[in-house]
């Protein structure tokens, strides 16, 4: 059983994407994939708004299903852009959140930084 855990262990180490970066490849890396789902993002919404005039005007299924799905990539796109912005942010600005608790059995004080 400890031998199953220590492979375990050793294959999570392995393949962690940061295994082998410094914070600063870690910063990089992170605002390269915002960049790119922003990007993605964009291009979501550019064919929805382009597919969106063409299926208004030749759809004649009387659903609208077509506007409905155009209309549906369109917010894909913009939750995917607002994803992209906030994973840049948080690499280039993390937050750091104090904390202080006191009682009569236990007092502490608790710093954290969280990206």
């Amino acid at each position: 059983m400890k031998t199953w855990g220590l492979v375990v262990l050793l294959v999570l180490a392995c393949v962690t994407p940061s295994a082998g970066q410094t914070p600063k490849d870690d910063q990089e890396h992170a605002i390269r994939q915002g960049r790119i789902k922003m990007w993605t993002g964009i291009v979501m919404v550019a064919a929805g708004a382009a597919v969106m005039p063409v299926t208004a005007v030749t759809s004649n299924d009387g659903t609208g299903a077509a506007a409905v799905a155009a209309a549906g990539l369109m917010g894909a796109g913009g939750a995917v852009i607002y994803w992209g912005s906030r994973q840049q942010q948080k690499a280039v600005r993390p937050s750091i959140a104090f904390g202080m608790s006191v009682g009569k059995s236990r007092s502490g004080l608790v710093i954290r930084r969280s990206w």
